[in-house]
Parts: C-alpha cells; sequence; structure tokens
C-alpha cells in the first residue's frame, strides 16, 4: 500500500503521524522550509515530491525528495511525477524575506522552461495512467476551483496561468491519465473529467492506494 498526503505546511508532528505504521508514503509537496526531522525518516520508504512551499535550497540535498520530474516505481505504485507550482502570494512573500530575513520564496519553486520542455517529452514517451504532481492542469484548476484567492491576490482568473500549469496541461492534451493526484489548492475535491479522475488532497488529508 503507498499513502499519499496532502500539503504539510511544517505540520511534521502530524506527518509522523500519518506515516507510522504504513509502509510507503508520497507526499505531493508544500513540506514545510525545515527538513531536520527526515534524518528520523527513511528515505527508502517516505519520498516526498518538492512543491511551491519548500525549501529549495536544501530538497535536493534530501534523499526523500523525489528528482524535478520522471517516472517512478515506488510502493508497489508506477506513476509520472512532478515538482513545483506558482505562489500567488509571492510579492507578500518577498517583502516578507525583506522585512525579516527569514527566506519563504524561491525564484525556482517552478521549473525552468527546460526543465518543463523535458518533462512534456517524458510524458509523451510514457503516457502514464497514474500522474502525481503538485499543481493541476490549467484547465483542470479553472473547472475544479473556486477563484477567489486569485481575485484576492490582483489576478484575473479568466487569464491567469503558470508555467507548471501550462505544462501539465500540455501533457493533458497529449495524453489522458486514468487518474490524477495533485495538491497545492487546499482543498478535498474529486472530479472525473474526459475520462480523467483529478483528485486534490487538502492539508494532511490522505489516500491509500493498494
Amino acid at each position: 500500500m503507498l499513502r499519499i498526503i496532502g500539503d504539510c505546511h511544517g505540520k511534521h508532528t502530524q506527518y509522523r503521524e500519518l506515516i507510522h505504521n504504513v509502509e510507503y508514503s508520497l507526499q505531493v509537496g508544500d513540506f514545510g522550509f525545515e527538513y531536520w526531522m527526515l534524518n528520523e525518516v527513511d528515505p527508502r520508504k517516505h519520498r516526498i515530491i518538492a512543491g511551491n512551499h519548500d525549501n529549495h535550497d536544501l530538497v535536493d540535498k534530501f534523499p526523500h525528495f523525489l528528482p524535478k520530474h520522471g517516472y517512478a516505481y515506488f510502493g508497489g505504485v508506477s506513476f509520472f511525477h512532478m515538482r513545483g507550482a506558482f505562489s500567488i502570494d509571492w510579492r507578500q512573500r518577498v517583502k516578507y524575506d525583506q522585512q525579516n530575513g527569514t527566506k519563504c520564496w524561491w525564484e525556482n519553486e517552478q521549473l525552468s522552461y527546460s526543465e518543463l520542455e523535458q518533462a512534456v517529452e517524458t510524458y509523451r514517451q510514457i503516457k502514464p495512467d497514474l500522474v502525481i504532481t503538485h499543481d493541476a492542469p490549467t484547465s483542470v484548476s479553472r473547472q475544479m476551483f473556486d477563484s477567489s484567492a486569485l481575485s484576492y491576490r490582483g489576478y484575473d482568473p479568466a487569464t491567469f496561468t503558470t508555467h507548471t500549469g501550462e505544462a501539465l496541461q500540455a501533457m493533458l492534451d497529449i495524453h489522458r491519465p486514468k487518474r490524477h493526484i495533485f495538491g497545492h489548492h487546499h482543498c478535498s475535491k474529486t472530479m472525473e473529467i474526459d475520462g480523467t479522475v483529478y483528485q486534490c488532497l487538502d492539508e494532511l488529508n490522505y489516500i491509500d492506494l493498494d
């Protein structure tokens, strides 16, 4: 069994409870900015896909984090994965960094354009049945989620896009998987769209895949 866990945002005590007595787990990003507690977690059993609210100066120093994108077989499950997303509150985070000297936003929270191109090409070759990422394709986000948070931050929901969302959209245009699991949007919701089941996990919510 593979347990898929939603965003943690530094709530590591609760995370440890969720992986206790679970043989394999995969956390879908926004784990938090500190990772010292991972020294007591077996990276052969418990992995993480980095999100936008992760410390991108440190994530690749911990073996728990999956590579930026690729195809994996883990916990008896095969899936395509990709990290990253866009922080709609990045301006406020930059201001906080400047005022407090404590970093909470990284310019490389999304993959670079060339990395996203590589991810799309890998996806094209594999055409996976299961996708697990931090974010969702643009069209899926628009159908599944309320746009008030975008409006509040000064974005036009009708035209708002991100590099990550558009790359995931390009993948979707190539091939529709049977299932796509992700986090990032801070709610638990499942919707079938054109034959694909999309499942968003809220903070510390989880599902178990047999």
